[in-house]
Formats: structure tokens, sequence, C-alpha cells
């Protein structure tokens, strides 16, 4: 069977796997390993987010690893060190592109190894591209910095649930911090966060992203919401 077939059975499964309900699907396949899914929740459209998983050498013997299946051009696999010794780990960083992606995705990729008892290990994420639950929506949707730029504010408006909460579930990489300025909403207001760049970065380019856990108060399960982050220095 081949992903694209694959990935349609999967796509509804995945989301309550991976912990977030938008409406009702049905039980995750067994096989879906906790440590290689990852649910970028709702994200807008034309953005980059990131995620890093971590491979571990179980054999005694040097691992060669290696992408094979990466579904489209939205996605990069890029794997920090390709020779695995005994024992040691790697990381593999996935970036996801949404650029012409919208609505509920479920996609998977595929790395290659030279151990006989896992040859192919297979990688799933999810999404929700441009679809803003209970009108829930980042304003401005993405955090974007010159060197000028000391930190940058982020609102989530609340327009329709008796209230909301939000908290920082966790982000793709140490290059800024993220702070809680008010971690909860009504109705007609707004939950705010604020973004800190690292003092300490060189010259480049960064892109990042962070996952927002939100927790409407009435109707919806709670979900995760993706930031992206762009940090420029020169």
């Amino acid at each position: 069977m081949d992903i694209c077939r694959r990935l349609r059975s999967l796509g509804r499964s995945l989301f309550v796997f991976l912990g977030v309900v938008v409406s009702t699907y049905t039980v995750a396949p067994a096989q879906i390993d906790p440590e290689r899914a990852v649910d970028f929740g709702v994200v807008g459209v034309d953005f980059k987010v990131f995620h890093t998983f971590t491979y571990s050498n179980p054999t005694n013997k040097p691992v060669t690893i290696k992408p094979k299946n990466v579904p489209c051009e939205c996605s990069t696999v890029r794997i920090e060190d390709s020779v695995v010794a005994p024992g040691g780990s790697t990381t593999v960083r996935l970036e996801y592109d949404t650029k012409n992606v919208f609505g509920r995705t479920a996609k998977e990729f595929t790395i290659a190894t030279t151990d006989p008892a896992n040859p192919v290990l297979e990688y799933y994420y999810a999404s929700n591209v441009g679809q803003w639950i209970l009108g829930i929506k980042p304003e401005p949707p993405s955090a974007f910095f010159l060197p000028a730029h000391k930190s940058k504010k982020i609102a989530l408006a609340n327009p329709r649930a008796n209230s909301l909460r939000i908290a920082l579930f966790d982000q793709a990489d140490a290059y800024f911090e993220v702070r809680l300025l008010r971690g909860s909403a009504s109705k007609g207001e707004s939950a705010e966060i604020e973004i800190v760049p690292s003092s300490s970065l060189a010259k480049g380019t960064y892109y990042s992203s962070f996952r927002l856990l939100v927790t409407p108060s009435e109707g919806a399960s709670p979900y995760y919401l993706s930031i992206p982050v762009k940090i420029v220095r020169y």
C-alpha cells in the first residue's frame, strides 16, 4: 500500500492518537509510536513549523539512517548525524510548510536504517491549517524579528467561548523565550503572550515555532496551536 493510500486510512485516527479532538474520529491504530508522532494543531496558511524527533540506536553496532519517503514539497526532513554509534542517538528534524495546505491533514514520512530489526521507521504528523477553532486566532499569526526588534506580543482573541486558557506546550528551538502575559480570557477579551529572542544569537536567519495548548471553556476539547517564529540577525 503506498503512502497516499495509507495516509487516507490513518488520517482520522491520527488526530485522536495525538490527543487533539476537533470532531469524532475512530480509535488510533496500535502501530503508531507516540515518540514518532506530532500534532502541530491549528496553524496559519503559508508558514513553516518545526518538530525534532530523536532516533536512538538500540543495537551494538553503528547504524546508518537516511530519509526514505517524504510525502511532498511541503515537508523537509534533516538528520543531524546519519551514522549513529551503538547506544547513541541523533535528531530527525521535520520542517512543514503550510503554503499550499488547507484544513485537516495527516501525513507521514519514513527513514531507512541499517538495523535489521527496524529497517524502516514511520513518523506521523498532523495539522489543521487555516481553520481557527471558535474564532480563536493569534494576531499576528507569526512572530517576525529584525535586529532592532527586542520582543513581540501576540494576542489571542476570544470572540465566542465563555472563557479560554492558554499554556506553552513546547517550542522547537531555544532561540527565543515565550512569556505568558495573560493566560486566560473571557468572551470578547484576549489572552496575550510575548516572544523574546535570545540576545546571544549570531548573524543569520533562524526559523522555528512553538505550540500552545488552548483550552476553551465549553464544547471543544483542548487543542494545540502552532505559532511560527523567524529571527533575522546581521
